[in-house]
This record gives structure tokens, sequence and C-alpha cells, in this order.
């Protein structure tokens, strides 16, 4: 089977209780942007707040797709839904592909493990063997400039040399599919400029790409179909010229007089 992602009526449920339920219902009311996206229900004595709810696509090689929608509306669950890091309450996902998931580039490290041993963790967290991890090592090491401190506890690091590190080993890996809850940059100036090529680099190697922002550029820039999501279901979907159309919306619904 190909790369690829096939969502079949997919929805994610978490259970709450009253008092969140009354919180996010009474912020609902108040918020003119409408943030709080959940929709909730009773379900015998417990409250559900579906995340995500009835959500169907195939994704092939050679889509860019941008999610777009307000706080709240889906996005983040949808992309741990497609890591595999969050297994949907309802429905079924097949993603077939090696997948680079850069929500967090920091994710799974052990602070009292040194870098060089942290490279191999996450590289295997990653789905790379230990052949293609040595392989990747030291252009790792390189990148991230840490000297000698890769031989050092990830306790003894700064928040900047951890950061470094985690983007260098998540775009070491060769993805077919690349996953990102907005663009990533990392460091200072100079490094930032270099993360960036390197993030583009990654993703034109890729046959996917799945990118959560709020940026309409950037998602113009990058994506060459959107998918928008509202109260955790699909809004629309289509080529990447429906962000304007959406854009337009959210721009008339705040200027509504209130009823």
């Amino acid at each position: 089977m190909g790369v690829g992602i096939h969502l079949n009526n997919v929805g994610v449920d978490f259970i709450v209780h009253k008092g969140a339920v009354k919180a996010a219902r009474d912020a609902s009311e108040t918020d003119s942007d409408d943030a709080v996206g959940a929709r909730f229900q009773k379900v015998g004595r417990r409250y559900v707040a579906s995340a995500l709810n009835g959500i169907t696509m195939k994704i092939r090689p050679g889509d860019q797709v941008g999610l777009a929608g307000h706080n709240g509306s889906g996005k983040s669950t949808l992309l741990r839904v497609l890591s595999g890091s969050l297994e949907p309450t309802r429905g079924s996902v097949t993603v077939t592909g090696r997948i680079a998931t850069m929500m967090s580039t920091t994710f799974g490290f052990n602070m009292q493990q040194t870098g060089r041993e942290n490279i191999l963790r996450r590289g295997l967290m990653m789905r790379m063997t230990h052949k293609e991890i040595k392989a990747k090592t030291v252009e790792i090491v390189e990148f991230a400039e840490l000297g000698a401190y890769i031989d050092l506890p990830m306790s003894t690091y700064s928040a900047g040399m951890r950061t470094r590190l985690g983007f260098a080993i998540t775009t070491a890996v060769d993805a077919d599919i690349v996953i990102m809850d907005e663009w990533i940059g990392a460091g200072d100036a100079r490094f930032a400029e270099r993360a960036q090529e390197r993030l583009t680099q990654t993703i034109n190697r890729s046959q996917i790409l799945i990118l959560a922002t709020h940026n309409e550029s950037l998602m113009r820039r990058t994506c060459n179909k959107t998918v928008i999501l509202d109260k955790g279901e699909v809004l629309a979907a289509g080529d990447v010229d429906i962000i304007g159309e959406y854009s337009n919306y959210l721009r008339q619904r705040t200027a509504a007089p209130a009823q």
C-alpha cells in the first residue's frame, strides 16, 4: 500500500466534569470569537465533550493540507490523531508511511539521559532503525551546535539547547508525512534562518504535509489544499483559496450586531 491517510467517521470524546461544562458555556456566551469549540452532551450521569465528530477524509501523496479554524475547533486534536498519539473514540484511522511530527520538538526527551542517548531514544520513537540513527547522529550533533554538551545529561541544557537538539532530530528523519502545529522556529535569529531552510528541505522530501496554522499567508505559500474545522467538524474543504472565504465569513460574523 502506498503512502496515504484515510479517516472514516472519526470522533474523539473527552469526559468532563459539570463545572467545566458550565464554565465553557459561559465563555461561549461572552466570547465574540466563539473560542470554546467543543460540543457538550450528557451521557447518563457524565458530560462528554466531542472534540472531533464525524471526520472523514482521504489525503494522498502530493497533498499539502492546511488546517484552519478558530481556537478550540479541533485542529490540534486532529493532528494528535493523525500522528498516532491519540486514539479516536469512534471511527477508524489508517496512516501509511513514516511520520515526522513537529508539534513539540522536545517531546519524549529524558532529562537524565545525555543528548546522544536522547538522539537514539527519539529516533526509535520516530521509527528509525538503529542503523539510520547511527548514520545521522554526527549530522544531528553538528546542526544542533551542542559541542561537548552532547554527552552531558539534558538536565544541564538550556531550553534553547533542548529545542535545537529536538529540531535537529525531528528534521533528520526521511519522512513520508510531515505533521506540524504552526511553523516551528528554533533558537536565535542566525539559527532560525538555518532551521527554516532545513525545515523546508524536510517538507520537500516528504509526500504529504499537514499544517495547522492561523496564518493565512503562510497557508497560501505552503499548502495546496485547506480543511476548515468548526466545533470539531469539517466546515469546508477544498483548494487553498477557500481560506479567503473563511476569513471573510469570520469578519462578517464578528461585525454582525448582537441579537
